[in-house]
């Protein structure tokens, strides 16, 4: 029997793990030869990239078969996985001794890609005994973190959203949750899809076809002259916005969204009441309205109460509510219209978040401006004055992208796969800090409560912003592979 029964959680699938019984018997050894077992086959419920739900447990027993309480047990994870031991007497957390009943302990924390995982044991220096779970995640080209959601598009390109449904901001028609993956309804395929990162509870897609459909909650328009208010449940087409080459959603209870247009220009629609539109006024809109000037931009990323965008030459123009200093080193002002932040800096991407703008510059340097809350990975903080340069976070290596959390929290991919943190998800990281040490990624994403990777295999790992606070450790877990239908 187990040691303990265990109801795994409901988002995850249950998993075999098969003990491989080996004698561990050392004849070279000055120790006793042991040989160390099972307590029994345990069903053990996770995906890679995961915490298991049960607890490893092996008895060691001497070469007449007594236990052996006090007995060093060595337990370990090939690649760089870990494991959590219990009742571990040692700082090495891989290492603790067995217990009065010659027992020892282990929970796995971490595991491997997708694939076969296997854990060992061992005791003295003897063979160990081996467990190992196979097992996959959902496997995505695009994830999309929510305030209390997420979305991503597979690698069919269908469109899937899990989480909260308060406001029908999953496209499944109605509002109950979803633990699973959930089919959007009426969207077979998409090319993008974005979640809103602050708990505004809108969401938009970009079709194969480039037609931008959006749902959710609906109180300013942000979903578009077609959408019901104030909550429209099932995704709508957005007249107006077709041939989208590039989409972005506004944050924190500032409803509106905007695109590029492949035909050229950009075009924004929703609330306006600080400029956010970009149009030079402060009229609010369901249908979108050209920003003005926009004609040679190729992508746009929208924030608290603004947005930026890239033209041709990589150059960054913003324009909204930089009253608080977010758009320094320009003066702090509503502006309705796009203007220069950094002129003769040329990027590749931006993020815009609640007090500052970070990017990737053409070199592969990560570089932010604006307010600095923490904001630009760097010691000290740094208050930008006219004619200064966008502030570097401390990475070392080479950056590929930057996304933002709807307010203060910064995160980054290098181009190795590394992911790092900085600003304030949930306090205050002031350098920037690796968060994925165990994986390598190809796309991260976040809202305001969790961050979302798309690792090398494909899989899709989400994790809770506030993990610094409880130690630092890793903390992802694998969305399972079942889609609900």
């Amino acid at each position: 029997m187990p040691l303990f029964t265990f109801k795994p959680p409901r988002y995850l699938p249950a998993l075999l793990v098969a003990a491989t019984l080996m004698a561990c018997n050392d004849p070279s050894s000055t120790d006793p030869p042991y040989i160390v077992t099972p307590v029994a086959t345990a069903t053990l419920s996770g995906t890679p990239g995961w915490t298991l739900t049960d607890t490893l447990v092996v008895e060691v027993r001497d070469i007449e078969g007594n236990l052996v309480p006090g007995t060093k047990v060595k337990w370990s994870l090939p690649n760089g996985g870990r494991l959590a031991v219990q009742l571990a007497d040692a700082d090495d957390r891989m290492t603790g001794s067995t217990d009065d009943q010659g027992r020892n302990y282990a929970v796995w924390t971490l595991g491997l890609d997708e694939g076969t995982q296997v854990a060992k044991v061992a005791a003295g220096f003897g063979e160990p005994a081996t467990f190992t779970a196979s097992a996959t995640v959902l496997h995505a080209k695009q994830v999309s973190a929510g305030g209390s959601y997420t979305c991503a598009v597979l690698t069919d390109d269908r469109p899937v959203c899990w989480g909260a449904n308060h406001h029908g901001q999953l496209g499944t028609g109605d509002s109950l949750p979803r633990l699973t993956p959930t089919p959007v309804l009426g969207l077979p395929t998409v090319l993008e899809i974005r979640a809103s990162p602050s708990f505004d509870d809108l969401t938009c897609a970009r079709d194969l076809a480039g037609d931008v459909w959006c749902w959710g909650w609906n109180t300013s328009g942000q979903a578009g002259p077609a959408a019901a208010q104030p909550v429209q449940p099932t995704p709508v087409r957005v007249a107006g916005a077709e041939g989208a080459v590039s989409l972005s959603l506004g944050t924190s209870g500032n409803g509106f969204a905007c695109a590029v247009l492949g035909a050229g220009g950009a075009a924004c629609w929703g609330e306006n009441w600080a400029g956010q539109l970009g149009t030079g006024d402060f009229v609010s809109s369901a249908a979108p309205r050209p920003v003005v000037g926009s004609s040679g931009f190729t992508s746009v990323a929208s924030g608290w109460r603004r947005s930026c965008a890239l033209d041709t030459d990589g150059e960054a123009w913003c324009w909204g509510d930089a009253r608080g200093g977010e758009l320094l080193p320009l003066p702090r002002a509503i502006y309705t219209t796009p203007v220069q932040p950094v002129p003769g800096h040329r990027y590749t991407s931006l993020a815009a978040g609640g007090n500052a703008v970070c990017g990737v510059q053409i070199a592969g340097i990560a570089s932010c401006f604006g307010y600095d809350f923490v904001s630009f990975g760097h010691l000290p903080l740094t208050d930008l004055q006219p004619g200064d340069s966008p502030v570097r976070p401390d990475i070392a290596e080479t950056i590929a992208q930057v996304a933002v959390d709807g307010f203060n929290g910064m995160y980054a991919r290098s181009r190795y796969g590394r992911g790092y943190v900085w600003g304030a998800p949930g306090c205050c990281v002031a350098i920037p800090r690796m968060i994925t040490p165990s994986l390598r990624i190809e796309d991260i994403s976040a809202g305001e409560g969790q961050y979302c990777v798309i690792s090398e295999s494909g899989g899709v790992y989400c994790g809770r912003v506030n993990w610094w606070f409880f130690g630092g450790d890793e903390s992802l877990a694998g969305i399972p592979d079942q889609v609900s239908p």
